[in-house]
């Protein structure tokens, strides 16, 4: 039996988001989406996703800010990477300070990011033996 990975997406560009996550079920993935730090800190706070795929720039807030929500409530098993289009050197040093999984620049290759967040292929999940 497989385990979905749970991913959430955290994009305020629509159409990225929708494909991105698309082609994430493609692959297998239990997806779910939000465009802004309130709504993805409660799908966080409640589904607790294995990873978060999150833009910098999302209208007027920082995503980053949700790296530290996440942080300052106990979330820290909780991969995140950073894709973003507008990343400057200051988002990458406040990102790596935040043990962020991975930070990658936009246009990002779909299968580029699905590698990044499949776990190792050595992990497995056993039943206890009869």
């Amino acid at each position: 039996m497989n385990i979905p990975m749970h991913v959430l997406v955290v994009d305020d560009d629509d159409d990225w988001t929708q494909e991105l996550a698309e082609r994430l079920r493609e692959e297998g993935m239990s997806v779910r989406t939000a465009s802004n730090v309130e709504d993805a800190f409660e799908i966080c706070r409640w589904t607790r996703p294995d990873a978060v795929v999150l833009d910098i720039g999302l209208n007027h807030e920082n995503g980053l800010d949700l790296v530290e929500r996440l942080h300052d409530h106990g979330m820290f098993l909780t991969r995140v990477y950073i894709v973003s289009g507008n990343a400057v050197l200051e988002d990458a040093v406040r990102a790596s300070r935040q043990d962020v999984a991975g930070f990658m620049l936009k246009p990002v290759d779909p299968d580029v990011l699905i590698e990044k967040l499949e776990p190792s292929p050595g992990l497995y999940i056993a039943g206890t033996p009869q």
